[in-house]
């Protein structure tokens, strides 16, 4: 039998690990996708108001695949939180569904 690491007994308690889940999720995609963004944005606006500050633009190469990755571990967090899968305790097991998109995670 497996243990309950992540084993939420109430629903408030049970939305707070998906609200987790979900923020560790989007926070890499937000990151490499849109930091640049908004330095540039900021750098800009502070220009407009006579502000000249170092413009500081990050050059992080984009991670290949990260869209589909990101995705891959929200439709795992979403599986979870609607009860159609069970909460995979090992590590392997779901960096390997995450990254190969393997459906033997549903048969357990």
């Amino acid at each position: 039998m497996r243990k309950k690491i992540f084993y939420a007994a109430t629903k408030k308690g049970k939305q707070k690990w998906f609200a987790t889940a979900l923020m560790f999720s989007l926070l890499p995609l937000f990151y490499f996708k849109y930091a640049n963004f908004f330095i540039d944005s900021f750098s800009n606006l502070a220009s407009f108001f006579d502000v000249h500050a170092n413009k500081y633009t990050l050059n992080v190469i984009l991670p290949v695949g990260i869209s589909f990755f990101t995705f891959q571990a929200l439709s795992y967090s979403i599986d979870i939180y609607r009860n159609r899968v069970g909460v995979e305790t090992s590590l392997v097991r779901f960096t390997t569904y995450v990254a190969f998109f393997l459906n033997w995670l549903q048969d357990l």
